[in-house]
C-alpha cells in the first residue's frame, strides 16, 4: 500500500492506521458516501435558506424528534389533502 506525503500521518492521528483494513470495506465506504451526501445536501439548504433559517429548522427538527407526541407533531406539519390524490 503506497501513501501519499501526509496521508500515514492523518490517519495516525485518526487512530485508524491500525484498522486499514476498515478503511477499505464495503460498510466504510458507504457511510462515507452517506455522509458526504448529507454534507451535500446540508450546503445546498444552506445557499437556499441562508445559515440562520437551516440552523433554525435544525432546532425545530431536534425538538420534534425528540418529543413523546412527535408523531402527532410531524402529522400536523403535513398538509391537510396529503395522501389524498
Amino acid at each position: 500500500m503506497w501513501f501519499n506525503h501526509g496521508e500515514w500521518d492523518a490517519l495516525r492521528a485518526q487512530q485508524l492506521h491500525t484498522r486499514l483494513h476498515f478503511v477499505f470495506s464495503a460498510a466504510w465506504q458507504a457511510a462515507v458516501a452517506r455522509e458526504d451526501r448529507l454534507t451535500a445536501h446540508e450546503e445546498i439548504l444552506r445557499q437556499k435558506l441562508g445559515a440562520t433559517d437551516l440552523d433554525e429548522i435544525k432546532r425545530v427538527k431536534q425538538w420534534i424528534e425528540s418529543h413523546p407526541h412527535r408523531a402527532e407533531l410531524f402529522a400536523y406539519l403535513q398538509p391537510e389533502d396529503a395522501g389524498h390524490v
